[in-house]
C-alpha cells in the first residue's frame, strides 16, 4: 500500500473551519502534496477534494449552513484522527 506523506502546510492548517461565503462553512480535514483516494477518509462521509494554486490537494467536509454544524464536523474529524 502506498504511504502518504503530510506536507508542512498540512501541519499548520489541519482541521480548520472555513467560511465559504453565502452562509456556507467547510472543514478542512487534510492537505497533501499527492492526491489520495477519498477512501482514505473512510471514517468520514462527504469528503471532497480541491487543488489549490500551489498544487496542494485539500480535503474538506463541507457546505454546512451553520458554524456550529461545521464545528461539530470538525470535532468528529479530529476524533477520527484527522
Amino acid at each position: 500500500m502506498k504511504k502518504y506523506f503530510l506536507s508542512i502546510l498540512f501541519l499548520a492548517l489541519a482541521s480548520s473551519v472555513f467560511a465559504q461565503g453565502s452562509g456556507q462553512y467547510a472543514v478542512q480535514v487534510a492537505a497533501f502534496i499527492e492526491r489520495v483516494p477519498t477512501s482514505y477518509f473512510k471514517e468520514l462521509s462527504g469528503v471532497y477534494q480541491t487543488k489549490d494554486q500551489n498544487d496542494i490537494y485539500r480535503y474538506y467536509l463541507g457546505n454546512f449552513t451553520s458554524k456550529s454544524d461545521a464545528e461539530s464536523a470538525l470535532t468528529t474529524a479530529k476524533n477520527a484522527g484527522y
